[in-house]
């Protein structure tokens, strides 16, 4: 019953029942409607043939009554044959409408009135209909056993008989006539219940069968315009990343190619080895610029953002420099470096130097003639960001061309010699790396004169002062799984400047596993569940920022272990945990 159900549920099959519903309704309308006409046609012929038989009885008794008036010979011939035509028809009308009276199978009501009309009385309208006609049909031939008997005797035995007969077939008229109105109106009431039904029926049919029909339809096409846009959503990312791939090859390898030309004709091996450190520095800046940008594509999402580690920033410029130099003393430009401090950061030197490496790229190309400045400041208070600044005395950037320079495929400028360069992402890949490190990039520039472009970046300043600098032994292990790529710089220069070692994912737990120095693991919870198994036991303690309803179900086993905690200055959390840890209070 279950399964027979199911089906009746199909689409199809509710479908094609609705199909089969109107057509069992149309046909039943077509019978009913043949049927209505049948009867209301032999309603017709009964309603007329009772009314020719009125009418004959009235045109034989006047031709009867000329019979019987003196004239010529040949007139009587013919009113003879008139007569006895009419009294044919005459007889041939009452029999048929008396023998379907009277043989009813199912009367109704009109036919038992009808049945009382001709059959009721003595004599009856029938017999009195058989005398009259009879006594017509002797009149026109007498009787051999009354020859000499008078026109006018047969015509007053015809009288007699005739005597309320009018009055009685206008009775059985009105009754013919009753009937047709009562199945008339029977009909009508049958046909108003009919469309009446069908209307039911097709208001039945929207609802239940073509309506959840045009919805599962609805459904199926919403269903094919989002595969479709995810495939062409798919298919721009994978061009994008194309594309991306092709620029951020292109450009360290452009410095590249330019060192190794100068390497060919250096003869000094100090300038040399320094060359080949160059070759060396930026081929590990383009492992990265790759690997960032599978990271973007989603293709290794497990390598997160958040992994950083100690650089200086104004060594990352200056290796920009000197990539780019080559290339610029073939345009006579002299890219110049601007950095006061040598301090040390948290960060990922790798997209530093990818976004830095992409600015100077476009100022060599974008300049003819004059200097390309590097600049890095050093942030003036401890919370500040780090802010590097490149400007060249190139063509400038229009007005109009400003308001989407930061635009994919961009292609709308022209190289210092006048020739389109690019495809029109560099800039759409720097500003897409730098907001990924929570920084900001602002392009201020005047046609003919220059362009100048302002990254600030959060870089957390590893600072080496009092006791702590002096400390040589590792206090403790410190595992980090944080989702924000800022918590994660600040966690680990707080962490490295009070003496702790900070692990990374690709590190092993059992390397790292002491008696002497404990192991921790601070995670948030969005990052938790991604901690493996083996780190979470070689932890001996976890603490986890944010609430407990956040957890893996991994944590099922350590929950001993685990404390969790809020916080609004991580930095400063941080440090009293990890001294407390380092003092051996829990």
């Amino acid at each position: 019953m279950d399964a027979v159900l199911k089906g009746v549920l199909q689409p199809t099959t509710r479908f094609v029942l609705g199909l089969l519903l109107i057509a069992i309704a149309a046909i039943a309308s077509h019978v009913i409607l043949v049927s209505s006409l049948s009867e209301m046609e032999m309603d017709s012929i009964d309603i007329n043939d009772s009314g020719r038989q009125r009418m004959l009885s009235e045109q034989t008794f006047r031709l009867a009554g000329e019979l019987t008036r003196p004239g010529g010979t040949g007139e009587a011939v013919v009113k003879k044959e008139q007569l006895a035509s009419s009294l044919v028809l005459m007889r041939s009308t009452h029999k048929r409408l008396a023998s379907e009276v009277g043989q009813a199978a199912n009367p109704t009501q009109w036919d038992l009135e009808l049945r009382s009309a001709y059959f009721d009385g003595d004599p009856s309208l029938d017999d009195r209909i058989s005398h009259y006609i009879a006594a017509l049909e002797a009149l026109i031939d007498p009787s051999p056993a009354a020859p000499n008997s008078n026109l006018s005797d047969y015509l007053s035995v015809a009288s007699t008989h005739r005597a309320g007969l009018l009055s009685d077939l206008d009775k059985v008229v009105k009754i013919y006539e009753e009937k047709a109105q009562a199945r008339l109106a029977k009909a009508e009431e049958l046909h108003g219940n009919l469309m009446l039904g069908l209307l039911v029926l097709l208001l039945f049919e929207a609802i239940f069968v073509f309506g959840p029909l045009i919805q599962s339809q609805s459904r199926a096409n919403a269903e094919l315009r989002e595969a479709r846009d995810k495939a062409q959503s798919e298919l721009a990312a994978r061009t994008s990343v194309l594309a991306a791939v092709s620029h951020e090859i292109r450009t360290p390898l452009g410095g590249v190619l330019g060192i190794i030309d100068q390497l060919r004709r250096e003869r000094s091996p100090a300038e040399q080895e320094r060359a080949l450190q160059l070759i060396e520095d930026s081929s590990q800046a383009l492992l990265e610029t790759l690997d960032g940008i599978l990271q973007q594509a989603g293709l290794s999402q497990d390598a997160a953002v958040r992994d950083g580690k100690k650089f200086r920033p104004r060594a990352v410029a200056q290796r920009v420099a000197e990539l780019f130099r080559p290339l610029a003393r073939r345009k006579s430009i002299q890219i110049e470096l601007l950095a006061s401090s040598d301090a040390e950061v948290m960060g990922k030197p790798g997209q530093v130097q990818q976004v830095l490496a992409n600015l100077v790229s476009n100022s060599v190309k974008f300049t003819q003639s004059g200097s390309v400045t590097i600049e890095v400041r050093h942030p003036q208070a401890a919370e500040a960001n780090w802010t590097f600044v490149v400007s060249d005395t190139g063509i400038g950037i229009g007005e109009k061309r400003i308001e989407r320079i930061f635009e994919p495929f961009d292609t709308s400028g022209a190289d210092s010699l006048g020739k389109s360069v690019g495809a029109g992402l560099g800039l759409s890949i720097t500003r897409d790396i730098v907001d990924a490190m929570d920084g900001q990039i602002t392009v201020e520039s005047n046609p003919g004169w220059g362009t100048t472009f302002t990254i600030e970046m959060p870089l957390a300043e590893v600072i080496e002062d009092g006791p702590q600098a002096a400390q040589t032994s590792v206090v403790g292990n410190l595992y980090l799984a944080l989702e924000k790529a800022t918590e994660q710089i600040q966690a680990e220069a707080t962490a490295s400047k009070l003496g702790w070692n900070v692990l990374r994912s690709e590190d092993h737990p059992n390397e790292h596993a002491s008696e002497t120095i404990p192991m921790m693991g601070l995670a948030d919870s969005s990052s938790l569940a991604s901690i493996p198994i083996g780190w979470l036991d070689a932890f001996d303690r976890i603490y986890v920022i944010g609430e407990t309803a956040g957890a893996g179900a991994n944590m099922s086993e350590h929950h001993k272990k685990t404390v969790y905690f809020q916080t609004d200055h991580l930095s400063k959390d941080l440090r009293g945990i990890l001294e407390r840890e380092s003092n051996g209070i829990a």
